[in-house]
């Protein structure tokens, strides 16, 4: 019977994957502009939605201005010691973090290696 459902058509997944590929700073923008809107106002909702789609976005790299707001939560949620004290391995909790923070600084460092390769090619004034 589900088979009938819409969200069952074939295709329907690959659309939905190129849906937020094509729109995944859109959509992290979204995100930290309701900030204060449930449930974006909870840092750790915002930081694993953009997890989420930067694990769809596997070879794509962002401007560090937009991942900016990402790597403070993060760092917000490492040192505040209430929150990492609410898991049954604080340790574990903080290794975590630092692993979500490490994936967050991939997606920027790919960004800025291509701008540097890219600025190896242009033409600089008054040399021919």
């Amino acid at each position: 019977m589900s088979q009938y459902y819409s969200t069952h058509v074939p295709g329907i997944n690959h659309a939905s994957f190129d849906l937020i590929l094509r729109n995944a700073e859109h959509l992290i923008n979204y995100i930290y502009q309701n900030k204060d809107s449930v449930p974006y106002n909870k840092p750790e909702v915002r930081v694993g939605l953009v997890i989420k789609i930067l694990i769809k976005s596997d070879d794509i790299s962002y401007s560090s201005d937009l991942l900016q707001p990402v790597i403070n939560d993060l760092e917000q949620l490492f040192d505040d010691d209430e929150y990492i004290n609410t898991f049954d391995d604080p340790v574990q909790k903080k290794r975590a973090l630092s692993q979500e923070l490490s994936l967050i600084n991939r997606f920027i460092e790919l960004d800025e290696t291509m701008t540097l390769n890219s600025l190896n090619y242009l033409p600089v004034k008054g040399i021919l």
